[in-house]
Order: C-alpha cells, then sequence, then structure tokens
C-alpha cells in the first residue's frame, strides 16, 4: 500500500533521512520505534501528506507522489491518530461516532467491543486518556479507513492503558495496516515488524534489493464509503450547549431588544400619527368645507359609501355671518357657539364618556360639558331641565338630556378633529345633535361665507382613511380635514424619528460588530471544532455552509428573544399610560415596513459578517491544529 523511494527530509541543518526506503505490508503492524526527536513524526507527517520531503518518491495505492503527497486525495482511506485525539467537546461520546457512521447499531457493537458501551453519553472530557485512544481508534474503524497512522498513542498513558491500547490494536492488525509510532519497549510485543530509527542506514537499500513486497503495488482503488450523516444537526447543538459563553449573547439580546423599542417609539411620523389616531384618538370623522355649487355632488358621491355611520352638519361652522370685517366680531342676536356632535352614538367614539344622564335620543336634546353644567347649576339636578337657545332660525326649547364627564387630552384631540374647541376654561360646551342641526340643509341662506361644513363619520378608522384616499383633492373648492391633530405632536412624532432612526442605523452595525468580534474569538478559541469535522471527512465547504447556517438561526433566536421581551414590555407600557394618561398618545406604534427591514438587516449582516468570518476556517485545516500543537521532529 505505501512505498518509501529513497526520501530525503532535512530540517536547517539536520538530516532526517536520507534515502529512506521502506516498503510497508498491505496489512499488520509496523512499528516506528525511536527516541523522541529522531524522525518518527516527521515520517509520519511525509506519509500522511502534511508536510513535503526534498527528494525521492512514495506511492501509496495506485498513486506516486514526489515533493508532497496529497492529503486530500489519501485522507479518505487514512486515519491519522495523533496524542491530542479529535473529539466534538460538545457531543457526548455516542454522537462523536455518529459522525462517522450511518449505522447506530454499528456504533452500539463497537463501542461494547472496546469497552467504552457505558461511556455513550458521556463528554469526551470526562474520559480517561486511555478511552480517548480506544475511542479514537474506533473512529477510523467506524470511517472504514484501510491504513490507521498513531503517532505516540500511548505517550501520556500508564501501563494499564497502554496494555488496553495495544490490545486494541492488536485485534484490528488482521485487516487494517497499523502504522505506530512510539518509544516504549512494550510496543514491540504487539507489532509484526519495526524501523529502528537508531539505525535509519540499514533502510537505505535500492528498492529493487528488497522483497517482492517492497515493489510499488499497483492495486485497483477500493470503493471509498461516502455516505455521511447531515452535519448541520451536529454543529448547531453548539448553540445550545451548556459549556459555551453566553455573556455575549446576552449583551446581544440586551442591545437588539433596545433597538426594537426604539424603533418602535421613533416609528415614521405617518405611521405613529394613523397608530394614535385609529387606536388612542380613534377618530373616524372626516371634517369637509364647501361651496354650495359642489355640496350635493359631493354629498350623492359621499353617501353611497356603505361604511359612512352619520353625515352632520356642523351648526357653528356653516352659520351666515356678515362678510364685513369690521362687524365680523360683533355680537349677534342669535347664538353661534353651539357645537354638533353626531345623533347616532356609534358614531361618536365617546359616547360611554357621559357621567350623568345618557347621549341622545331625540333631536330636540342637548348634552352639555361638565364644565357647561357647573356653570349652570348643580349637574345632577340639570337632568330633564330644558336649555334656552337662540339659534339662527329661532328660539328653542331644548331638554338637558346628558352631562359628558371632564374631557381628557386625549379626547380633545377627537373634538379637535370634529372642529370643536374644548372651551373648559371659559364656561365649557354646549352640544347640537346632527339630526337637529340637518333643518339647515334647506335653508339656501345657511352658509358661512358661502361654504357648509360636515363631519362624515365611518365605522372605523382605516374606512375614513379610505374614503380620504377617494376623494378628488384636486378640487381646491373643497377643503377635507383629515386627523386634524395639534401641530405640536406631530412635530413630536417627527422629532423622535428623525433622532431615533440613525441612531438604530448606527447601533445594529455596531452590534453586530461586535458579537463578530466575540464570534471571531471564539472560533479562534475553538477552531478545533472545525478541524474535527474536516479530519472526520467532511468538506470544508459543507462546514462552511452549515456553519452560516447556524449563526443565522442563531442570530434569528436571539432577534426573537429579544423581540418577545420587548413586545410585552411595549405592550405593558402603553396599557399603563393608556390607564395613567401620562403622554396623550400611544408610546409604542409597530410600523411592519420598518420591522421587517430591521430584521432584513439583522439577517444580512449576520450572513456577510459570518462569511468574512469562515474566510479564517481555509487556514485552519485539522492538520494545521496539530502541527501547531505538536512537534515535526
Amino acid at each position: 500500500m505505501i512505498n518509501c523511494e529513497g526520501i530525503s527530509k532535512q530540517y536547517s541543518e539536520q538530516q532526517i533521512f536520507n534515502n529512506f526506503t521502506y516498503a510497508f505490508p498491505e496489512k499488520g503492524f509496523v512499528l516506528l520505534f525511536g527516541e523522541s526527536g529522531c524522525g518518527k513524526t516527521t515520517l509520519l507527517n511525509i506519509i500522511a501528506g502534511l508536510i513535503p520531503f526534498d527528494e525521492g518518491a512514495v506511492s501509496v495505492f495506485n498513486d506516486r507522489y514526489e515533493k508532497k503527497i496529497d492529503s486530500s486525495h489519501i485522507s479518505p482511506r487514512i486515519a491519522y491518530i495523533t496524542q491530542d485525539t479529535h473529539f466534538i467537546d460538545y457531543l457526548t461520546v455516542f454522537d462523536n461516532m455518529k459522525l462517522c457512521s450511518t449505522d447506530d447499531k454499528r456504533i452500539d457493537d463497537s463501542l461494547k467491543e472496546i469497552g467504552l458501551k457505558h461511556r455513550s453519553d458521556s463528554f469526551p472530557k470526562t474520559l480517561s486518556g486511555g478511552e480517548k485512544q480506544r475511542l479514537a481508534i474506533l473512529q477510523a474503524l467506524l470511517l472504514d479507513k484501510d491504513i490507521l497512522i498513531l503517532d505516540e498513542p500511548t505517550s501520556s498513558l500508564d501501563k494499564h492503558n497502554k496494555i488496553m491500547v495495544f490490545e486494541t490494536l492488536a485485534k484490528i492488525k488482521q485487516d487494517k495496516l497499523i502504522i505506530c509510532s512510539s518509544h516504549d519497549a512494550e510496543a514491540q510485543k504487539y507489532s509484526d515488524e519495526a524501523i529502528l530509527f537508531h539505525r535509519l542506514d540499514l533502510y537505505r537499500k535500492p528498492l529493487w534489493e528488497l522483497s517482492e513486497r517492497a515493489k510499488p503495488q499497483f492495486n485497483e482503488d477500493v470503493p471509498i464509503k461516502t455516505e455521511k450523516r447531515k452535519l448541520y444537526p451536529f454543529l448547531k447543538q453548539w448553540n445550545t450547549y451548556t459549556g459555551r459563553e453566553k455573556k455575549s449573547m446576552y449583551q446581544f439580546v440586551v442591545v437588539i431588544t433596545l433597538c426594537i423599542l426604539a424603533l418602535c417609539l421613533g416609528d415614521t411620523p405617518q405611521n405613529k400619527l394613523d397608530s394614535n389616531i385609529q387606536y388612542t384618538y380613534k377618530l373616524n370623522q372626516l371634517r369637509i368645507t364647501m361651496p354650495k355649487e359642489e355640496e350635493k355632488d359631493f354629498l350623492n358621491k359621499l353617501t353611497t359609501d356603505k361604511n359612512l355611520t352619520e353625515i352632520t352638519l356642523q351648526y357653528n361652522m356653516s352659520i351666515p355671518l356678515l362678510v364685513d370685517e369690521t362687524t365680523l366680531f360683533q355680537e349677534y342676536e342669535f347664538d353661534v357657539m353651539a357645537d354638533t356632535l353626531p345623533y347616532s352614538r356609534e358614531a361618536f367614539a365617546f359616547s360611554d364618556r357621559i357621567r350623568y344622564g345618557s347621549y341622545f335620543t331625540n333631536e330636540n336634546q342637548v348634552v352639555l360639558s361638565y364644565e357647561k353644567a357647573f356653570a349652570l347649576g348643580n349637574p345632577e339636578e340639570l337632568l330633564g331641565e330644558e336649555l334656552r337657545l337662540e339659534l339662527y332660525d329661532d328660539v328653542y326649547l331644548l331638554e338637558i338630556v346628558g352631562i359628558f364627564d371632564k374631557f381628557s387630552e386625549i379626547e380633545t384631540q377627537y373634538l379637535k378633529s370634529t372642529g370643536i374647541t374644548n372651551n373648559a376654561d371659559s364656561g365649557g360646551n354646549y352640544f347640537l345633535n346632527g339630526k337637529f342641526t340637518s333643518r339647515y340643509i334647506s335653508d339656501e341662506d345657511f352658509y358661512m361665507f358661502g361654504n357648509r361644513t360636515y363631519v362624515a363619520y365611518f365605522q372605523s378608522f382605516q374606512n375614513m382613511k379610505a374614503a380620504y384616499k377617494g376623494v378628488d383633492k384636486e378640487n381646491s373648492r373643497i377643503q377635507l380635514y383629515y386627523a386634524d391633530v395639534e401641530s405640536e405632536l406631530i412635530d413630536l412624532f417627527r422629532n423622535l424619528f428623525l433622532v431615533l432612526l440613525p441612531l438604530i442605523a448606527l447601533v445594529v452595525p455596531l452590534t453586530m460588530l461586535f458579537y463578530y468580534q466575540t464570534q471571531k474569538i471564539e472560533m479562534t478559541y475553538n477552531k478545533h471544532i472545525y478541524s474535527v469535522f474536516q479530519y472526520l471527512g467532511y468538506p470544508m465547504k459543507t462546514i462552511k455552509r452549515c456553519l452560516i447556517r447556524a449563526n443565522l438561526a442563531q442570530m434569528l433566536k436571539m432577534t426573537l428573544l429579544a423581540a418577545g421581551i420587548s413586545v410585552p414590555l411595549m405592550i405593558m407600557t402603553n396599557i399603563v399610560n393608556g390607564v395613567c394618561g401620562f403622554v396623550p398618545f400611544i408610546i409604542f406604534t409597530a410600523n411592519v415596513i420598518l420591522i421587517i427591514s430591521f430584521f432584513l438587516v439583522i439577517v444580512l449582516l449576520s450572513v456577510l459578517l459570518t462569511t468574512i468570518l469562515i474566510r479564517r476556517i481555509k487556514r485552519i485545516g485539522w492538520y494545521d491544529v496539530l502541527l501547531g500543537q505538536r512537534d515535526l521532529l
């Protein structure tokens, strides 16, 4: 299987091999015997294709190599077992063996055969040195390797474990070629032949003068088993391993949680405004001011909307006034201050805020604000009384049917959108209903400066928004007031967005870079994990693909954990604020586009940084780890 044809190897001024020639048998136990530093490991590294040689050639199976053996070509059939055994620390013994075979029964039987069945569920770090060596040999057997190369497998073992390792090798030498280096005389009892490194001059004969076995054996390739388990489930377990450092993960979750909170606090001004309009202020009305010439057509079109609950003529915004600026603010003989609410309680979002009495039950009724009722007397005693109002066309006695509780800032915003000013500081408000004010629609003179103002109440904010979008806004003679809230509030939403979004855009990349650095350190510290997968025959392409997938899954898991923390926190904050009224708007709002974009940025940065990170693996083969840990000589 392996023939060394006059190979030479030199390190600096030290000649290790000079015209070394040897033909290894196809099966059996060949011992490389000699003191430490004599070149045993160098020969093993040459045979395994880990280091080049200076002169000569080496034939392996049916291929002949000069200068260096192609390790990638021979590795499927040759196992290199060193003092530093190759296991995945976070996998159990049985799971480690699963990486070598797809047959669980074979693994189970093999563990029994080498006396390690009772250690199936143990982690490698809990095994003794002898147990690790026997398990490393079992790896090679399960991988169906033809040749086992062992470098000082018993150097750190006691006598009992040495014997167990050598006895294990003795059992398998009938079917495999074992090349084992050792300076332990005990090993000679189990070997079939030995290369004595203190007499390397014995192995300088020309190849043709050796026995027939020494000639190159150009046998046909033996089919190599390539079936392996999928790597991803094993690599993914690293993310849940209890022994893994978790501090950086927790820090990442905290930062992402804060970013999500900031993202929902500094939502886009329009979405934050719409969310507050819909859920806080409960605005469902559209205020329309239009001239007489446009009124009929517009109303006919608007009333066909099946989502329209009621449309009311606003008395104090449509009442005829003098157009002379000098007399505009004169005192009129009739009341010009009466506000109008919809007759239907379903149309008015805060109809349940009646403190005394009820909402309108017929058109000849009036509802008072708390301040207005208090100005007129005892609020509770006013119910059922008649309020005398001298309106535009006549004097009316309207029944006081209900009294509102004090309006909050949120309710004041709702009234403002209707065109009603909360006069709490100047005597309060009294409210007519839309059924009552409809009598003025047929009055040809009932126009303020040629215009009338109506308020259309819809079943929901979304219905109102859809109706607003469907109106021809090019007609400058029709004025639409959509979500008319305080400009200071809109400015606040805009400022929150302008401050917090750039902050998030800065924090997220910095957080990802921080996480990348921790992953980089972790990969450097645990590079043997990736080298073991390569040692066991998994292609680097597969390792990298699974690593990207596992890191992405871990990133998504942490991001979802952050979302799981932030969402309940935001909901509770909004609920508490809604009850206590700390601020007159929803603090946290959700913008689907922003949130999806945020998660996509996290995913893309994760994939990008992991791709950059795994480029380092190109320089971290299992043999590089070996050479970094072992003396080449």
